[in-house]
């Protein structure tokens, strides 16, 4: 099933009129819309699921880097950005540490599964397609949420408006992930193409290899990439250009499997984009020196000069030749090399003859204070490169390699690793083969929220945040300490802390904070 993208924003308005902001301190049980003629035709069902995706994006739109890596090793924090989130000092007040927003979209999700298949007059297929999205979705939500704040409250029926009932209180991890795996088998047995923009079945097949290998699965997630390969739907772009296509024109693209479409008409500003100087608006977070040496390493990669501002570091050391040695020291000198991420942006040809392969840049960003961001959630690579995880843990080291000579040939990057150069397969020593798919993912994947759920994945978190930290805090001029967990016994900082408001809203979660947060 296919839709337009102003039919599915036009639906979201439609859908928000009828269920408002949808406070859950406020409004009538979300279940009587049952009985107040909704759920009657087709059309209720895609308004639904039209405001379920509004609601994803609202999810998203700044947590898309706070979750994912604003606090990894990608990343420094500016002066408009939030220093607690750098310094590894979280606390319970931070609006990123809220999941409200989060358990909407499963409300949402939990209202779609419960009246769709009661709609009359809709095709078996049709009534899969709905179906499969929202397991799909809801599955992809308690994903982001047992990695965000280990186990939460679990949720799969409507709410019918009890206060005291309110979400519940936080369920073994276990029963949450088997609730995930079995959305996530659910979506995929109903889905099929239904576009990049949507749920569809490469994603469900994509969700579970993450999910699998943050389980260490890795033989299942090797099957079910596999399957996936299977599908004939995807592979490899050949060139530079197709690979900035991946963001700019998804919808074309076959390494696209499910993207995040938001539009400025209908949704305004993207959070997003002012995080990161994707706007018109000075960054919070930006390259890390560390990030900025990885990625200089080779400067024909278009994953350097396609996606940093090379043009704006070139004048800004003088117009020398761009090296690490344009990472100055942060104590005595600016940064010049992060002041914006470009691969989300339309770009011109260059009208500066004085630019060379000095400069590096072909063509600059067009003049634009607002972005249509295309925000990718799963793509070709990123299964790919977690096959390649999975096949050095079976001890397949020649064919993960072969993996990351497909990723960076397709960059304009020819410098092919050598197995004999890699003999520890695991951990994050200099000659890992695990660091050195870690580290491509790094490069391929750097502003689209996956390196700390890849540290996370890996067991390496406070292995690579470290030093990371300790560089940052002798920024800030504090004692370099470095990672410190705050809790013996478990994750400690690595979970971010439960928002205090749900500590309020929910009774039942008081005295059940992740350690060594206060509620």
């Amino acid at each position: 099933m296919k839709y337009t993208k102003k039919t599915i924003f036009a639906l979201a308005v439609l859908m928000l009129t009828l269920t408002g902001c949808e406070d859950f301190l406020n409004k009538p049980a979300i279940s009587d819309l049952s009985n107040v003629g909704f759920w009657k035709q087709e059309g209720d069902v895609k308004s639904w699921l039209a405001g379920t995706y509004l609601g994803i994006q609202s999810v998203l739109s700044e947590n898309y880097l706070q979750w994912g890596e604003a606090r990894s090793d990608n990343f420094y924090v500016t002066s408009y950005g939030n220093t607690q989130i750098k310094m590894n000092s979280l606390v319970s007040t931070l609006g990123f540490c809220n999941w409200e927003d989060l358990y909407k979209v499963i409300n949402r999700c939990n209202v779609g599964i419960e009246n769709t298949a009661k709609v009359p007059g809709m095709l078996s297929a049709t009534t899969n397609s709905y179906l499969g999205q929202f397991y799909g979705i809801r599955a992809l939500m308690y994903f982001y949420a047992i990695r965000i704040w280990g186990s939460v409250p679990l949720v799969t029926n409507t709410w019918n408006g009890d206060l005291t009932t309110k979400y519940g209180s936080r369920t073994d991890l276990n029963l949450i992930e088997e609730q995930i795996l079995s959305d996530i088998d659910q979506a995929a047995s109903m889905l099929d193409n239904q576009g990049v923009f949507y749920f569809n079945k490469g994603a469900a097949l994509a969700l579970k290899t993450d999910f699998l290998m943050y389980q260490k699965k890795y033989q299942e997630a090797l099957d079910v990439t596999s399957e996936l390969i299977k599908m004939s739907r995807y592979d490899w772009v050949k060139t530079p250009k197709e690979w900035r296509d991946i963001f700019i024109n998804p919808s074309v693209s076959k390494e696209t499997i499910f993207t995040l479409f938001w539009d400025y008409t209908a949704n305004g500003k993207n959070g997003y984009g002012a995080l990161v100087a994707a706007t018109d608006k000075q960054p919070s977070y930006a390259m890390s020196a560390n990030m900025f040496r990885l990625v200089v390493k080779n400067k024909k990669d278009v994953r350097f000069w396609g996606v940093l501002d090379t043009l704006t570091i070139y004048n800004a050391i003088g117009k020398h030749q761009i090296t690490d040695m344009a990472v100055l020291d942060p104590r005595t000198s600016t940064f010049t090399h992060s002041n914006s991420i470009n691969k989300f942006y339309e770009m011109d040809p260059n009208p500066y003859t004085v630019l060379t392969s000095t400069a590096l840049n072909p063509f600059i960003r067009k003049a634009q204070n607002d972005c249509d961001f295309k925000l990718p959630i799963y793509r070709y690579a990123d299964v790919m490169l977690m096959r390649a995880e999975a096949l050095n843990k079976l001890d397949r080291g020649q064919e993960a390699i072969d993996i990351i000579v497909k990723v960076r040939s397709r960059c304009g990057n020819t410098n092919v690793p050598l197995l004999a150069n890699y003999p520890v397969r695991d951990g994050y020593e200099t000659n890992s083969l695990e660091r050195l798919i870690l580290e491509e993912r790094q490069v391929e994947f750097y502003g689209e929220g996956k390196r700390w759920f890849d540290l996370f994945r890996t067991g390496l978190t406070k292995v690579v945040m470290d030093p990371a930290l300790k560089e940052m805090q002798y920024i800030n001029n504090e004692e370099p300490v470095g990672f410190v967990l705050g809790d013996s016994t478990g994750l400690g900082r690595i979970l971010f802390p439960i928002s205090n408001s749900a500590f309020q809203a929910n009774p039942t979660l008081r005295g059940h904070q992740n350690l060594p947060y206060s509620e």
